[in-house]
């Protein structure tokens, strides 16, 4: 007897596992896209410069295999190996023809003549992309450069010159190891170097039109403003037209912390409610009209109509990656309509994945991409599973009253979302809305319902100058909403901080999530550990001991807190963010810690200790003594005696654990869009 384990057991799993294998054929391509996904990531992620022909490299063997292999599993694998290469190389051809100036050091202060190229406005400055300078400026031509101008003139415009007293810098890089990096989203928007303008600059004409689009977004910015011209039209100006530079600080934070940021990024729901409003306005006026409606295909006529308002709405805000991805998405279920082939599945999710990366693949990198897919992925996984167990146990109908449902709905809706978004929202941002349910269910059909109807509705009266009353009622629902976001977004225990998470964490959500969301058998369960391991994953981080760069420096006590130094608030800020510790003020003295961690101080050197040893960090040349008293340190100028030696000039984490000294640098070895 060989038990559980003989020869018929293995039999009968292995024909349980064909059979699932089978029953999944549906779900198998779309691991397609997930493939060319990993590849695009797997890209970013090196940290040094693949060769060019890497991918070819790849891809060759798997097309061999593709050809010859007999068993389907292995051309599946080969598949999925071409896949990944095809992401890859897109991430690498999309690098190739992003060629543009860079500075590679900062500049003499001069004047020049220079054209605006973008606009953006923010709540403390206004952001300035500009190019074509003049004749004589230490810069090329075509370098294009962004501004920051804190007190501008009304009514700048792409197009308008400037007469500019300038000084640029090249763009800065991450303030945290493996943080965001300004110096990656430059590079890839056409952007080389930064500055500020001062009060010197004035106006010199016009080189070239801003055209029709760019004139109508600054009306209607002026008029909502005008017409709504407390914290509400602020917050109707970026859902409109994609400038959230008018959005309070104060507001977009306690909307954060209720779980309502959502609401203010024009993402899927934004554009599924305009798309749906038109669509099934015109639907329900042409059925009123019965020589129409039995005549004439009014669905597909009002499909149409919602597809091109849809793709109006995309190019009018700006086209930022969620409203891309929603747009796809929309756009494939709209044609597949209009087509009569009509199903709400994962295959346009997948085929909007696909699209959006292979157009700018640098984006798999940005919260916006990951939280706005992880969103939809969720939901329509949930959906496809309810709708499945319905159609297994027959279609009855629900005794739930209208308004039960739709609370359910909207209940169930926002915590798949949350959710689905958690882990990603926690490794980028450090925080999670615990009360996002209780706000959505209130703020999200004040939006739906109320909102964005009255700022459609005054959009089609503004012609005849009729907008006032419908947008001053949608300012009105924005302030409800504004206050469900005070009221529960600034409660005590509103959101929970954690700490900084690896990245093998965020994978394992990935994985594990995607595993549980395109499988539909009963295997797709093992996904959910995997998932909840890479939720889990922060807990696992160690905080940094010491965080230095220039004059800043942070030593941890290891409960939790920090001993700082320095200016910089903002870089102080994030730093605490990243860690997810709290400040403390700088010693005078000798200092205990948790643990027995002491932190000693005199004017050329200060010494970390800890049971796991020691580290030194040296202010002054002439200090050699503590290459011996010391298991490691860090140095504002080389020590001929020391073995160890780092600049202050770039951010740098040390970790004692052991004995050992983890050390990590917000230095990166040269990319592309890091310049030397």
């Amino acid at each position: 007897m060989l038990g559980p384990f003989d020869g018929a057991w293995r039999r009968e799993w292995a024909q349980s596992l064909a059979d699932i294998w089978v029953a999944e054929s549906r779900r198998k391509p779309l691991w397609l896209a997930a493939a060319f996904g990993a590849g695009v990531a797997l890209y970013f992620l090196l940290r040094d410069e693949p060769p060019a022909l890497t991918a070819l490299a790849v891809a060759g063997p798997a097309l061999v295999l593709m050809a010859m292999a007999r068993r389907t599993a292995l051309r599946a694998a080969a598949l999925l190996v071409l896949m990944a290469a095809a992401g890859f190389a897109a991430g690498q051809v999309r690098v190739a023809t992003v060629e543009a100036p860079r500075l590679t050091k900062p500049t003499p202060r001069f004047e020049s003549e220079v054209c605006i190229e973008r606009v953006t406005l923010r709540t403390s400055s206004t952001e300035l992309i500009v190019a074509r300078w003049s004749a004589g400026a230490p810069v090329p031509e075509q370098l294009r450069a962004r501004f920051r101008w804190r007190n501008p003139p009304e009514g700048l415009s792409p197009g308008e010159r400037l007469s500019v007293q300038a000084r640029l810098f090249p763009v800065s890089g991450a303030i945290y190891p493996n943080s965001y990096d300004p110096r990656r989203i430059a590079y890839f928007d056409g952007v080389g170097a930064e500055g500020w303008l001062g009060k010197t600059t004035a106006r010199a004409g016009r080189c070239w039109q801003a055209g029709p689009l760019a004139d109508a977004r600054t009306w209607l910015r002026a008029r909502l403003l005008e017409l709504v011209p407390n914290e509400a039209g602020g917050i109707l100006v970026g859902v409109t037209t994609g400038w959230r530079g008018d959005i309070a600080r104060e507001d977009a934070e306690a909307m954060r912390n209720a779980g309502l940021g959502h609401l203010l990024a024009i993402s899927g729901l934004h554009v599924g409610l305009v798309v749906g409003l038109i669509l099934v306005s015109l639907r329900a006026g042409l059925a009123l009209i019965p020589y129409i409606a039995l005549r004439y295909p009014i669905q597909k006529w009002a499909a149409v109509a919602g597809l091109i308002a849809g793709v109006g709405y995309l190019l009018f805000s700006g086209g930022s990656v969620p409203t891309q991805r929603a747009m796809i998405m929309l756009g494939l279920v709209l044609i597949a309509l209009i087509l009569d082939r009509i199903e709400l599945s994962m295959r346009p999710v997948a085929w909007a994945a696909v699209i959006v990366l292979a157009a700018a693949p640098e984006s798999i990198l940005s919260p916006s991409f990951q939280l706005s897919f992880a969103a939809v992925i969720g939901l329509v996984a949930v959906f496809e599973t309810w709708r499945r167990r319905k159609r297994l146990r027959g279609a009855i109908g629900s005794k739930w009253p209208w308004a039960a449902r739709y609370v359910t709905g909207v209940a169930a809706t926002t915590v798949i979302a949350t959710f689905a978004t958690m882990p990603f929202a926690a490794f980028h941002f450090h925080r999670i809305a615990l009360l996002g349910v209780f706000a959505n269910l209130i703020a999200v059909p004040v939006f739906a319902f109320w909102v964005m109807p009255a700022l459609l509705i005054g959009l089609m009266l503004a012609p005849f100058g009729l907008e006032g009353p419908a947008w001053q009622a949608a300012g009105y629902g924005v302030d409800v909403i504004l206050g469900v976001a005070y009221s529960l977004g600034m409660a005590e225990g509103a959101v929970a901080s954690v700490g900084p998470g690896p990245f093998w964490g965020i994978g394992c959500a990935v994985l594990g999530g995607l595993w549980w969301a395109i499988w539909q058998e009963r295997w797709r369960w093992l996904g959910v550990p995997v998932a909840l391991i890479g939720v889990l994953a922060p807990l696992t981080a160690q905080p940094p001991d010491i965080v230095v760069a220039q004059d800043l420096l942070a030593v941890s006590n290891r409960d939790g807190a920090y001993w700082m130094r320095g200016r910089g608030g903002f870089v102080r800020e994030q730093w605490l963010r990243e860690t997810g510790g709290t400040a403390l003020a700088w010693p005078t003295g000798p200092a205990q810690g948790a643990a027995g961690v002491e932190l000693a101080c005199d004017y050329q050197a200060c010494r970390f200790t800890s049971p796991d040893g020691s580290i030194a960090l040296v202010e002054d040349p002439l200090v050699a003594g503590d290459c011996q008293l010391a298991d490691y340190g860090i140095s504002r100028f080389k020590v001929p005696e020391c073995d160890w030696w780092a600049g202050f000039d770039e951010t740098v984490l040390l970790t004692l654990r052991d004995g050992v000294v983890e050390r990590t640098s917000s230095r990166w070895p040269p990319r592309p869009w890091i310049a030397r």
